[in-house]
């Protein structure tokens, strides 16, 4: 029995698109002018090296074992370079300083799922010099003075905790942590529970981050096109 199944003619125009400029993406970064690269695993033409998904650090580990200290990695139309050893991290900061004072663009952690205002993810420039001209405020060795009755008080407590029962211990550190943080970061007057919705959310919202940040989960990192495809980076707003 032969049948069809009806497939609207809109969809066939915009992936044939989609693939159209992804492939002539590709070609003109081919084909850019550039210095070479160091040495790195081989790459598919099209899709680049396969990422580790889990224990990112093990693989890495080996391909600076096999290619050494420093090695290039290609997934679509992002190359990344990875330094394997401390060394060679120390050479090039040192030598290098200016080429470094700029983070990758991350589509998908930094601009759709942190807004552009996660400090750790954003680019050189006045809103980088911005968020870590607030941060210094808070966190610099003078203001920090100011935090440690904070520190001594809830220091205090989880000594008593963990003296009560001690086999919780760990989640008495992490209600330490929490109340400490709290206090300091959003000003939270009353003592903090691991347990409470606020630090809940914290947590549900520090898990998603290391979720999209895992190597090849979004693929608008590797090929920005997508950012064109409706509906592709909707669960990332919703986090956000």
């Amino acid at each position: 029995m032969l049948f069809s199944i009806p497939f609207p003619q809109t969809s066939v125009i915009v992936i044939a698109v989609v693939v159209a400029l992804c492939l002539a993406a590709f070609n003109r970064q081919k084909h850019a002018p550039r210095l070479p690269l160091p040495p790195g695993p081989p790459a598919n033409w099209l899709f680049g090296n396969t990422m580790p998904t889990s224990y990112a650090h093990r693989k890495f580990e080996e391909w600076t074992e096999e290619y050494g200290p420093v090695f290039t990695l290609r997934k679509g139309t992002k190359v990344t370079v990875v330094i394997g050893r401390h060394q060679a991290a120390v050479d090039i900061m040192e030598k290098e300083g200016g080429s470094l004072v700029d983070r990758p663009v991350y589509i998908s952690a930094g601009e759709t799922l942190s807004g552009g205002m996660r400090t750790l993810l954003v680019g050189a420039g006045n809103r980088l010099r911005r968020l870590r001209r607030a941060l210094h405020a808070r966190l610099s060795i003078t203001a920090s003075h100011n935090y440690e009755p904070i520190q001594t008080t809830n220091a205090k407590h989880l000594i008593l905790d963990i003296l009560n029962d001690p086999t919780n211990h760990q989640q008495h550190a992490k209600r330490y942590a929490a109340s400490v943080i709290m206090t300091m970061t959003y000003g939270k007057s009353t003592p903090t529970s691991y347990s409470d919705y606020e630090v809940i959310q914290v947590n549900k919202c520090l898990r998603r981050f290391g979720m999209t940040m895992l190597p090849g989960a979004w693929l608008i990192d590797s090929y920005p096109i997508l950012r064109h495809v409706p509906g592709y980076l909707n669960q990332l707003k919703q986090w956000h």
